[in-house]
């Protein structure tokens, strides 16, 4: 509760002794702890077998932490706290102590003199493997909503912007007329590419009737609109009747996969948040430079696939 699941940042250090790499290994987190810097020290015990001296390892590789932190400050007024994890698979239950006094025998005249701190155990054995499960779905969904979006946002306002010339340029000036139902259809493709993603969670967590129904209602509407949009607007009016389905069926497919997934609203904004206003920036700014190409410099516009391929540099250094 007290740790900022935001600020965390992974070492590629190892601490464990090179002969122990077959019982051990280890991973480092750096991240801050009530807004202090702190470290998740986790060790990883392989053995079927539970290790009695695991937590002396621990002390070692803690000190061995302290000592990197020393050596990199030399303004270090105090040293950051160590939470060490101890993440066991073995086939035997753990028995042995996780507070490092009970390694000790009892003593109430020297118990001052015992160096004294708690590891948590998390023993794969107690959890259920649904949970395990539930929980990698969890981290796949993110990190799939993540790197999406750092490709769908840009690419969709990125055709939104540049449209007029991608067109011209690559299709020719009798193809003008296609060009706001490209831009309309670049908005489509962007809640596209959420209902694309969301069809493999929901089958990865046991629902794919889900994704079933929400299809069928598109394709129902689809079918159910497409002749009059066609009739009234034509090519137009079906780009747009495709962008107000995906505007209505997509939200209402995240919606639920949130749920399923609990993913919280902070979580979900932190991963898209970045890439959206990325993407806004860089689409306000090739407007902006093409507003002022073409009205200081009108002459490169003339070099089509040249200045079609500038904006596009642009826009990517940009973003």
């Amino acid at each position: 509760q007290h740790v900022d699941l935001d600020d965390i940042e992974v070492s590629q250090e190892t601490f464990v002794d090179e002969e122990l790499t077959s019982r051990h290994s280890d991973i480092l987190i750096r991240t801050r702890l009530k807004g202090s810097p702190a470290f998740v020290y986790v060790l990883v015990e392989h053995k079927s077998s539970p290790y009695r001296w695991t937590l002396l390892q621990l002390l070692k590789y803690m000190v061995r932490i302290w000592e990197r932190e020393i050596d990199r400050s030399s303004k270090l007024k105090k040293l950051p706290v160590i939470i060490p994890f101890i993440l066991y698979h073995g086939l035997r239950q753990w028995r042995f102590p996780l507070n490092f006094t009970a390694y000790f025998q009892d003593s109430d005249l020297l118990q001052e003199y015992v160096p004294d701190f708690n590891s948590v155990l998390y023993d794969l054995n107690q959890v259920d493997d649904e949970k395990i499960k539930g929980h990698l779905i969890y981290v796949a969904a993110i990190k799939t909503l993540k790197y999406a979006s750092m490709v769908s946002f840009p690419a969709v306002f990125g055709v939104f912007v540049l449209a007029p010339e991608f067109v011209i340029t690559v299709l020719g000036g009798k193809w003008t007329p296609a060009i706001l139902p490209l831009r309309i259809l670049s908005i489509n493709s962007l809640f596209g590419a959420v209902s694309g993603l969301s069809v493999s969670l929901f089958i990865s967590i046991g629902k794919p009737k889900i994704s079933a129904y929400l299809n069928f209602a598109r394709m129902f509407l689809l079918v159910l609109l497409i002749v009059p949009a066609a009739q009234l607007y034509g090519i137009v009016g079906v780009a747009a009747l495709l962008t107000l389905i995906g505007i209505i069926i997509s939200p209402i497919n995240l919606s639920i996969l949130v749920r399923y997934l609990s993913i919280n609203k902070k979580q979900l904004t932190t991963v898209l948040f970045p890439s959206l206003m990325s993407s806004i920036i860089m689409a306000v700014s090739t407007l902006v430079v093409k507003i002022y190409i073409k009205s200081l410099f009108p002459i490169l516009t003339s070099f089509s696939w040249l200045y079609l391929l500038s904006l596009v540099v642009f826009a990517v250094i940009v973003y």
